[in-house]
């Protein structure tokens, strides 16, 4: 800046001001300017009087012709007041012209010094115009900072809007550690980890030059480390200090979250087996009705083979036809068995796999069909070909056989009882329907039936978990689960992805 003034009209105007040479030797100063430098004269060196306090990078004072156009805050050396200003060269003359502001650090120290704020009134428009210049680049810099940091707390925030987004939907804790650590290095450039803690000590967030370890904390335990190392030093700024601090709440709540997953997985396994083992305890009479007819045939045939065999010789077409009858009793009992044994285990672990439904529903009615024939009910079965799909037939089995029981137990005292199971395609579904004679279930009923522990039977006959276990195996494989209610009769339908046969 340049300004056309002579030392005279300096002087007139401004009644607090240094006028400096070339040298930095005192030329002129204002008439006020003697109470805050005790010992000021016409070409004392400006060292003598005060010092530049900022910007620090010019604490010398010895060059200030590098402090042109910069505002700056002085310090006297003879008292203890310190104030704003501004150097300007004025060019014409060689000369520096400090105008100092009227903004004083320590007010406390103007009556020490028998001076008031009239002693820094300026009655110019020229220094009036100093001083709004002096606002004005005050505020372009503080505007230029505000922003920057606003920018920086938007990326931010962004960020953690993206992570806490993906840690919602997750399902596996070492997905969202991936996820987190993938993005993290991305955007920050940084080395990132998580260590699992080895000690539940609680710990703080800690920051080293080129290292934060920022501690996850669940019920009061230290879970993990998560940690922030860069090759230079990082500056732990107030927007990344917020957002540490949210991506703490974000992964906390994360791991809290899985705790809870894995907790109601545990929980449903257990009730799942729990309902498995009551179906196979109401199925017991028939499976054992069931294994004592073919076991009954063979000690019959087996009896007289062997009986024969002692007295007199067997002819051979009638020892063929009597081990025929052995072998096919044998595998009658083995199918029980084996499907017995394969529905008794836990099959939550089970990988997924193609599954063709008309076997995995024939082999489920072997372990049942005798307890609903004993109550004088009629089972119909029908079932397209090449009905293939994907899951557990295990899970699939006990769906089917839950809506069995509970048709068997709801119309065995009714007149001309029968169940019919139908498998039909509906675009990319399978719907398996399980439909009794009953006229449909009332409506406070279907309201609630999916509950888990809900049952409208006696005490001792059901545990109420079947329906809301069908639902929940049904929807692990892709698949739904309804009760029907426009059918006339009461109907269950159940659906699974259609799977190609190739």
């Amino acid at each position: 800046m340049e300004l056309k003034l002579n030392q005279g009209e300096i002087e007139t105007l401004y009644p607090f001001f240094i006028l400096l040479d070339s040298n930095g030797s005192v030329k002129s100063f204002g008439r006020s300017t003697a109470k805050c430098f005790l010992n000021i004269q016409v070409g004392i060196s400006h060292t003598e009087l005060f010092k530049v306090i900022a910007p620090r990078a010019y604490h010398s004072t010895k060059h200030l012709s590098s402090l042109n156009s910069k505002i700056v805050k002085i310090q006297s050396l003879t008292t203890d007041i310190s104030f704003n200003g501004e150097v300007i060269m004025i060019s014409n003359e060689n000369l520096h012209f400090f105008a100092i502001a009227p903004v004083i650090h320590n007010t406390d120290a103007l009556t020490k010094y028998n001076l008031s704020y009239s002693d820094f009134a300026v009655y110019s428009p020229i220094f009036d115009f100093l001083i709004l210049t002096q606002a004005e680049r005050f505020a372009r810099k503080e505007q230029t900072r505000t922003l920057a940091a606003l920018e920086e707390q938007n990326s931010y925030a962004k960020l953690n809007l993206e992570i806490a987004n993906f840690c919602s939907r997750c399902t596996d804790i070492s997905d969202a550690f991936d996820f987190v650590v993938y993005t993290l290095q991305n955007f920050l450039g940084w080395k990132v980890r998580f260590e699992k803690s080895e000690s539940p000590k609680r710990e703080e967030l800690s920051i080293e030059d080129t290292r934060v370890n920022l501690p996850l904390i669940v019920d009061h335990q230290l879970r993990h480390w998560f940690i922030f190392e860069s090759e230079s030093k990082i500056h732990v700024g107030e927007s990344l200090k917020i957002f540490i601090s949210s991506l703490r709440f974000t992964l906390e709540n994360l791991i809290t979250r899985m705790d809870q997953f894995t907790a109601i997985q545990e929980s449903q396994v257990m009730k799942v087996n729990s309902s498995k083992m009551y179906t196979l305890g109401e199925m017991a009479a028939g499976i054992a009705h069931e294994l004592n007819n073919p076991l009954a045939v063979i000690q019959g045939v087996a009896w007289l083979t062997l009986t024969k065999a002692r007295t007199s010789e067997i002819h051979p077409a009638k020892l063929e036809e009597n081990m025929n009858k052995i072998v096919k009793m044998t595998e009658r009992s083995s199918k029980i068995i084996n499907g017995l044994r394969i529905f008794a285990r836990d099959a939550a672990e089970d990988p997924m796999e193609k599954i063709d439904l008309k076997s995995v529903i024939t082999e489920t009615l072997e372990l049942c069909k005798t307890r609903i024939a004993h109550r004088g009910i009629r089972l119909d079965f029908e079932i397209q070909e090449q009905t293939f799909s994907w899951g557990r037939p295990v899970q699939i089995s006990q769906v089917l056989l839950n809506l069995l029981n509970n048709a068997t137990d709801a119309i065995e005292n009714t007149t001309d009882p029968w169940i019919r199971i139908s498998v039909i395609k509906n675009q990319d579904f399978w719907n398996i329907s399980v439909t009794d004679s009953g006229n449909g279930i009332p409506k406070n009923v279907v309201e609630k039936m999916m509950s888990p522990f809900f049952t409208t039977k006696p005490p001792g006959k059901g545990t109420g978990l079947g329906l809301s276990i069908s639902s929940s195996i049904l929807k692990s494989h892709g698949g739904e689960f309804w009760y029907d209610e426009k059918s006339a009769n009461t109907t269950f339908t159940f659906s699974l992805p259609v799977t190609p046969a190739i």
